[in-house]
């Protein structure tokens, strides 16, 4: 499930990256039917590395209810994520706000 992501994620990892950070017990993935979540700690955040999924109105504000629990008792002090531009829209929706843009340029086409 977690293709999709890794091939929008513009080659920053692979599935062996991941699977590498999850033996090292460096993020954590969670599971269900509809998506898959990996998480990572970066300092006081929880980042929202890769997320991937089906019908994300039937589950996403569980999970971020489910990650907020998990976020407060390991005292993390926000979320993080960087994510495109429609996912963003939706996040809004639900109290995240913009921090910063992520930019990318190609270096072989400059």
């Amino acid at each position: 499930m977690l293709e999709a992501p890794l091939k929008l994620s513009n080659d920053s990892a692979t599935a062996d990256d991941v699977y590498k950070l999850l033996k090292d017990k460096q993020c954590m993935l969670w599971v269900t039917d509809e998506m898959a979540l990996v998480l990572r700690a970066e300092g006081k955040a929880l980042f929202a590395w890769l997320v991937a999924g089906e019908n994300m109105d039937n589950w996403l504000e569980e999970v971020m209810n489910a990650a907020t629990r998990y976020a407060r008792e390991f005292g993390y002090t926000h979320f993080k994520a960087t994510v495109r531009p429609g996912m963003g829209r939706r996040l809004k929706r639900h109290g995240w706000t913009t921090a910063a843009e992520i930019m990318r340029r190609e270096i072989w086409t400059a």
